[in-house]
Formats: structure tokens, C-alpha cells, sequence
């Protein structure tokens, strides 16, 4: 098992942002957007297969605030974004800037409570993961990730 992470493969909370037992942000009502999963095709390694596809005005202006803490293998995919912050919310995340490709074309670990994240001119979409993913995963600039339909619709 690699240093730092869970059992199941997953970094462990960030301290102070324990993940409710519900295992994390309330999925959308039935016949929501479908669940993806998202994969570092370069490393071999899945970073997330909970992830919420935002790609309306609407749903990408609320993202994750007021929201409950990701739990490992949850995160949002915003499109088109090229910057986001993290205003509102309670735990840091972990972003990875995708260009059109789905090459990483920034990376940041563990943006606080209350930042702006750089502005990211190349990009075309961000993907907001669980705090320590990026580190457990080792997903660097220049790995493509490819975000492909997971789970399906959630339960709601």
C-alpha cells in the first residue's frame, strides 16, 4: 500500500473535514447527469469514479458549496472552466486542469477554504477532486485523463 492512503486506496481526509457517514456530498435526484469516472490513462490509476458532470450555467455557479465534504472517489467536472475557487466551502480540494484532450494542463493539491485557483488560459474543463488525490495518484502535467460514463445514474 502507498504511504498516506487508506485501505481502499484512497487518501484519508484532510484533517478537520471528516467525511459524513453518508460518504459524502448528497448525489442529485434520480435522472440527474450520470455519474463518470474519471482515469489517468498515463499512471494506470482511477482518480475518482463518483464524479458529477457540470456542465450547465447553473450547476457549474453552484459547484461543491454549501455542500458537504467530497469523500475519496467523489469530485466534479466543470465545463467549459478554466478557473475556479473555493468560496463557501469547508475542506481543500484537489484540481486538475483539462485541456480539450483531457491532458493535465495544471495541477493543484489541496486549495484551502475560501481561494481563487489560478486561471488556467489552456484548459477547457476542471475536475474538483478529494483533498490528496493528485499526490496519491502522482497525476502530474502532461498526463491525459479520460472521463468516461461510471456508476450511472445515482440512487435518489
Amino acid at each position: 500500500m502507498r504511504r498516506g492512503l487508506t485501505a481502499q486506496g484512497q487518501a484519508p481526509a484532510p484533517k478537520g473535514c471528516a467525511v459524513p457517514a453518508s460518504g459524502g456530498r448528497p448525489a442529485p435526484a434520480r435522472g440527474g447527469p450520470a455519474l463518470l469516472r474519471a482515469t489517468n490513462l498515463t499512471r494506470g490509476t482511477v482518480l475518482g469514479d463518483r464524479i458529477r458532470p457540470a456542465l450547465g450555467f447553473f450547476s457549474r455557479l453552484r459547484g461543491l458549496m454549501f455542500g458537504a465534504a467530497l469523500a475519496p472517489g467523489q469530485g466534479l467536472y466543470l465545463a467549459p472552466c478554466r478557473q475556479v475557487h473555493t468560496l463557501f466551502m469547508r475542506c481543500p480540494l484537489d484540481l486538475l486542469y483539462l485541456d480539450a484532450e483531457g491532458r493535465v494542463v495544471g495541477a493543484v493539491a489541496g486549495l484551502g477554504p475560501w481561494r481563487a485557483g489560478p486561471y488556467v488560459r489552456q484548459a477547457r474543463g476542471v475536475l474538483e477532486l478529494f483533498a490528496g488525490t493528485i499526490q496519491a495518484t502522482g497525476t502530474r502535467p502532461g498526463d491525459i485523463v479520460e472521463l468516461a460514463p461510471g456508476a450511472g445514474h445515482p440512487p435518489g
